[in-house]
């Protein structure tokens, strides 16, 4: 499988809006879209092959008592069909890089 991961940003809106039917009805608003993908706090991963997204990862950049900052990964999903595959563990090992 050919799945390419970058990151997503207020540009890739209407991409990201289209997650609602991939992976469930309702996760995705525009406003609220906007306003996450807005945040350079946070961040919004995407698994995309042929122009679809099919995998996702997001979470906070927060910070830490001794002043750096840190990951937190709120949620990885990865569409049904591609599930099984490792696109989720490959997803994962790429944010650990």
């Amino acid at each position: 499988m050919n799945c390419t991961f970058r990151r997503l940003t207020v540009a890739n809106l209407s991409a990201v809006l289209e997650m609602n039917h991939t992976f469930r009805d309702g996760f995705i608003t525009a406003e609220g879209a906007t306003a996450f993908l807005s945040d350079d706090r946070n961040w919004l991963w995407a698994g995309i092959t042929e122009e679809r997204i099919i995998a996702f990862a997001y979470g906070y950049a927060m910070p830490r008592l001794d002043g750096r900052r840190m990951l937190y990964l709120h949620e990885v999903g990865v569409a049904e069909v591609y599930q099984r595959q490792g696109i989720g563990t490959e997803m994962l090992q790429m944010l650990k890089n």
